[in-house]
Parts: structure tokens; sequence; C-alpha cells
């Protein structure tokens, strides 16, 4: 099994308790507006052109076995060929090409968790797992939280928390922290604003807390959209 991982980044202090690996999950079932990092919507890998450090080698061209890349273009790729098979962001010298995503095994993710062990054990951190939306891998997930555990790592989980009950509630005995985030209160405001009903998101909110799960509830302002009470 694999999963779809946007980015991993290590040594961070700010999503979780003492020193952490952030392991950033591709997909996302909202589309928020103002959403941070809207590569990290779609589950599946994207090929991504950056014009300003293309240096025309044709590198990338030559690589490619669908004929999808024309330099003529002004994006170079014609996405209408194009399979985001990622050969030519692998033949790119100057960086010009990239692939948002990489498939990655459970044990290829512990793999980088296992470098940061002393700096976890020392500053009381552990693990974020991030998105994106990591339950949209719902699966995958589950598979890497057991083996989290397994080595008695500290995780957080930040999540939007639109999944039942039925598939949340099993989380629970494997997280010690949830961040939920909360886009808006007003139903007719989120989902708007969301693509999204709020209605089972708030439940989960409720049951969390009920269940006595560690919750910390995250809002982003907006201002001019969710910045008042009534939303």
């Amino acid at each position: 099994m694999k999963g779809t991982i946007f980015n991993i980044q290590n040594y961070c202090v700010t999503d979780g308790p003492g020193i952490r690996t952030l392991i950033f999950f591709k997909g996302c079932p909202l589309r928020c507006l103002w959403c941070e990092n809207p590569e990290s919507i779609s589950p599946k890998l994207q090929t991504s052109f950056h014009r300003n450090k293309c240096i025309a080698c044709e590198k990338c061209q030559e690589a490619c076995p669908q004929q999808a890349i024309d330099l003529a273009r002004e994006q170079r790729i014609d996405w209408s060929l194009c399979n985001n098979c990622g050969l030519c962001a692998d033949a790119c010298m100057a960086e010009a090409l990239e692939m948002i995503g990489r498939p990655m095994t459970v044990e290829e993710i512990m793999n980088e968790v296992r470098k940061g062990e002393a700096f976890y054990r020392r500053s009381g951190g552990g693990v974020t797992i991030s998105g994106g939306e990591p339950t949209l891998q719902y699966e995958f997930l589950v598979e890497l939280l057991k083996e989290l555990k397994k080595e008695s790592c500290h995780v957080v989980l930040e999540t939007c928390g639109f999944l039942k009950w039925d598939q949340l509630e099993p989380l629970t005995k494997m997280v010690d922290i949830f961040y939920l985030d909360i886009k808006g209160i007003d139903p007719a405001f989120h989902k708007k604003h969301t693509g999204v009903e709020n209605e089972i998101i708030l439940s989960n909110a409720r049951r969390l807390l009920a269940n006595g799960n560690w919750v910390v509830f995250r809002i982003p302002l907006i201002p001019g959209m969710n910045d008042d009470f009534e939303q």
C-alpha cells in the first residue's frame, strides 16, 4: 500500500508540542476559497512548471514519452497529452519542472520519521500528520498511525473533520491530539465558501470532546468573510 504525500518537513515547532516531523497528505474534500496550499487539493500526482527557472535545455522534451512538451508554449506542457508520469521533472536539471506529490509506503515514511527520534525524546515532540486532508486516504492513514504507535511516537492529527464518526472514532485510540479546523459555524457560509456542509464536522467536534479526546480548535480568520461572531 502506498499513500500520496505532498511534503515532509523536519524540525518543526509550530504544529504540536516539541520538535516535530510534519507529514502532508495530498488531497482534500473541501474547496476553501482561501486555501493556503491549493496544489494539495487534488489527490492525484501533478506536474508543475516554473517558467522563471526554465533554461530551455530541451531535456524534458526528450524525456517525455507522450510528446506533451512544447517549448513554444508559454507553460511548456500540453495538458491534454500529459499523464503526469514525472519523467520530464526527473530530467529537468534546472528544476523548472516539479512533481507535486509522491507515492510512499508506510515504511518509507517511517524511515524519515526515525531520523528525528532523538529530537522527539528530548523536546517532547513527535509527528504531526496534515494535508490536504489526511483522512481522505483513510486506509493508508490507519496503517501509518498503527506503525507510529508501535514505536511510541506522539501523534497530532490535523483534520477538517469531514468524515463519518464510524471512521473517526477508531482514530481516537491512535492520535494524541486532534487539531480540528473549523472553517465557519454558519451552515450557509460554510457551504458557500468550502463547498461542503458543516453538520458532520460540528457533530464530530462534539463527539471528540465528549469522548475525552484532546482537541485544539483552529479557525482561519479571513477578514470580511468569517471574522465575526455570526459566522
